[in-house]
Parts: structure tokens; sequence; C-alpha cells
């Protein structure tokens, strides 16, 4: 099993590159059960891994409201940004409406275009575990699209084996673990 860790990262891979392969090499004239199947397959993968996701972020908020309170976000954000730049709460905009956007605006500053964590934070004791945290929320929020997406009764099979290379070329092997594990 993937998860149990006995699969080394090559193994992992090879999985879902098999997968991939033998869906694109049956093309248009995959049998449609089969292709149910695979997106099922997928899918449940996917929304184990949000799930799982889901609670760690939880774990790792109530650490942080623990430590800073309530205003956790806007501490990190601190830290962060510097005092003259973090995002301001705009006119008009609840406490709520300014945390998830404050929220999202710490998970851009901390991560590179591909979802990893910057060097910057990755090597700082005191931000690594926010970048962490980071991290997650842009995983899950990604694995939810994609989730969505095969959820749809409409998709069509070009667009699961897009999903597929996505996972397949995931730089975070946590998503590509889960749906090897499902195939």
């Amino acid at each position: 099993s993937v998860a149990m860790g006995t699969l080394d990262e090559s193994q992992i891979s090879g999985i879902t590159a098999l997968a991939l392969a033998r869906v694109k090499k049956q093309g248009a004239g995959i049998d449609p059960q089969r292709q149910q199947s695979t997106r099922d397959l997928l899918h449940q993968a996917l929304m184990d891994y949000i799930a799982d996701l889901n609670l760690e972020i939880a774990e790792a908020e109530a650490g942080f409201e623990e430590r800073f309170g309530d205003a956790w976000r806007e501490e990190i954000a601190l830290r962060v940004f510097g005092p003259d730049e973090v995002p301001q709460q705009r006119e008009g905009e609840s406490v709520e409406d300014y945390r998830k956007r404050l929220e999202q605006e710490l998970v851009a500053k901390m991560l590179n275009p591909d979802g990893t964590i910057k060097d910057k934070y990755l090597n700082d004791p005191e931000l690594r575990s926010a970048a962490e945290w980071a991290q997650k929320v842009r995983n899950r929020d990604l694995a939810l699209g994609m989730a969505n997406d095969l959820s749809d009764p409409a998709i069509t099979p070009e667009q699961t084996r897009e999903i597929m290379e996505q996972i397949e070329h995931a730089k975070n092997s946590e998503i590509n673990n889960y749906a090897a594990d499902a195939l």
C-alpha cells in the first residue's frame, strides 16, 4: 500500500503513469463503465486526501490560535509581510471575509508558483509551520477543484485524462500517493 509507505517514489510514479498510459491507449474507445470506475477511484482518492488535509489544517490552526489567539492570521501576516505590507481590511469587509482573504494572501506569499514552500520560510523555524499550513491549504484547494471536476457527470474522457496528468505531474507527491493507492 502506498499510504503504508511500502512502495518507493519510483513505484508510486509508475502506478500513476501506467494508469494514465492505459487510459490514453484506450482513448475514445474506452468502455464507459471502466471510465466511470477510474473517475470514481480518482475522485475517492482526492476526497480522502482532502479529508486528511482538513484535519491537518484544523490542527495547525488550533495551534496558531493557542499561540497567537483569535487574530492568528494577522499575527502571522505581520511576520511574513512586515508591518507596512500587511493587507488591510477593506471598507465594508467583514472580519471573516478579511481573514479569508488574508489567508489567501499568506498562501500566495509563502509558496512558489508550483506549490513548494519558499526557502525563506522553509528555513525559518518560526514561520515553517505557517508555510506548511499554507501548502496544505493550497493542496486542499487544488484537490478540491480536481474532485469537483471529476464529480461532474458531463466530464469527458479527455478531461479525466487531463486531471490524471495534473496528478501525475504534481510537485506534491501526496496527491500522487493517494491517486496511486486508489488505482
